[in-house]
């Protein structure tokens, strides 16, 4: 297994998580409507996901700077396995709650390790970076995260309420 750019010759399998109930970040991508425009245009979809610059407007429609990042896919080579995506630096909300990393696993290939290897790989890859101390956050009842989290050398720093009344959130540092 191994990260890479977001690339057409693994659309197929992408859409195919897609109409798994795949959903990344907010969760925007999921109905039918979506994955038949990402069908349509997935060469300039994949470059959106690591359009770098500009701004992006929040649900609150507070428009803020794009953080600097990278979206990665892993892949064994043929098929989509998950996304991660890397802040090479952090506004003062995502130091609060979002962090340095986020991933996601297809709800069809999770409970095989996926996440726990792609989450070192994605470790490795801010080390490379430069990010030797990393944020990650997760709802405080999503174990199977805090246990991809903690495998990974993540030592809760808090449990916190999250904004907007969704519930509890963990905090983890791992490095330094």
């Amino acid at each position: 297994m191994y990260l890479t750019l977001p690339r057409p010759d693994l659309g197929a399998s992408f859409i195919a998580a897609l109409e798994d109930g795949f959903q990344f970040g907010d969760g925007k991508l999921k109905s039918a409507l979506e994955i038949a425009a990402i069908e349509a245009g997935l060469v300039p979809y994949l470059a959106l996901l690591n359009l770098q610059g500009g701004t992006v407007a929040l649900p609150s429609g507070l428009e803020v700077e794009r953080m600097p990042h990278s979206h990665l896919w892993l892949t064994d080579g043929a098929n989509f396995l998950g996304a991660f995506n890397i802040r090479y630096r952090l506004s003062p909300a995502l130091r609060f709650r979002g962090g340095h990393i986020g991933y996601a696993i297809p709800p069809g290939r999770r409970g095989r390790g996926l996440a726990t290897a792609g989450l070192k790989l994605m470790l490795d890859h801010a080390r490379a970076a430069g990010i030797d101390r990393a944020l990650l956050t997760c709802g405080d009842t999503n174990l199977a995260s805090v246990k991809v989290i903690e495998r990974n050398g993540g030592r809760l720093d808090a449990v916190l309420p999250g904004p907007q009344e969704d519930g509890l959130f963990r905090r983890y540092w791992i490095g330094r």
